[in-house]
């Protein structure tokens, strides 16, 4: 694979015109609307910074684990999701990363499981419970520490449809993206489901680089300076979210340099 180098002049960045622009391949999961194909939030973002330095991205969408050795053994320039994915020490040594966005983690449930709502101060209250989560997910490590084994499946909706189906108390997963796929399985059915009132956990969106192609780190970071500059950043942010509905966590974390 030929990666584009870039020169700066006057303060902006271009390619340099004697060497082939070429397509940056990233590897994520299939996690709508946080990130998967291009119609993700990330996946939006990351191509808007590379365009802005005159890189196009190409997306593979894999399981999680596959994710993580992709990433460890260079066979793509990087990944989309958190960097928390890469907790075995080994896979921590391939990576360098960038956050590119905030996410509250909450828990989802059936209103009428938890009537009163659901009442927790840390994560080790909810034993004795089953919890759904993402097999290989970061948060595995925390669970662990917690004494709690999570049921695992191999995609979101798999939990929201077994806390439908009352066999799981409860799930995790991104704000924005827990309730996006309550609405795509069970649109009739969303006011049947609640969020914790606190969130789990707060985790950042990272783009993840291999250790092989560590140097688009610097060249990515220049394209998200532009698109947080120039106000596309959250262009992208409100096609999610809508105009006046931006969480403030993630409006601070736009504005920070």
């Amino acid at each position: 694979m030929l990666i584009t180098f870039l020169i700066v002049t006057s303060g902006r960045v271009q390619a340099d015109p004697q060497l082939d622009i070429d397509t940056v391949e990233l590897a994520t999961i299939d996690y709508p609307p946080l990130m998967g194909g291009r119609e993700a939030i990330l996946s939006e973002l990351a191509s808007a910074a590379f365009a802005a330095v005159g890189i196009k991205v190409n997306y593979r969408v894999y399981s999680l684990p596959r994710v993580v050795r992709a990433v460890a053994t260079n066979a793509v320039a990087g990944a989309l999701g958190t960097h928390n994915w890469f907790y075995y020490d080994d896979a921590k040594l391939q990576i360098s990363y960038i956050p590119i966005y905030s996410v509250n983690i909450r828990l989802f449930y059936l209103k009428s499981h938890f009537p009163q709502g659901l009442d927790y101060q840390e994560l080790r209250d909810l034993q004795g419970y089953k919890i759904g989560y993402i097999r290989g997910g970061a948060l595995l490590p925390e669970f662990a520490k917690a004494n709690i084994e999570p049921e695992l499946v191999r995609t979101l909706h798999q939990n929201v449809e077994k806390v439908y189906a009352e066999r799981d108390d409860m799930f995790v997963a991104t704000e924005l993206g827990g309730w996006a796929v309550i609405k795509q399985h069970f649109p009739e059915d969303v006011s049947k489901f609640a969020q914790a009132e606190d969130p789990l956990f707060i985790d950042e969106g990272d783009i993840i680089f291999s250790h092989k192609y560590k140097h688009l780190q610097d060249i990515f970071w220049l394209g998200f300076q532009m698109i947080k500059e120039n106000g596309q950043y959250l262009k992208v942010v409100e096609k999610y979210y809508g105009k006046h509905q931006v969480p403030a966590y993630l409006q601070r974390f736009i504005e920070s340099p």
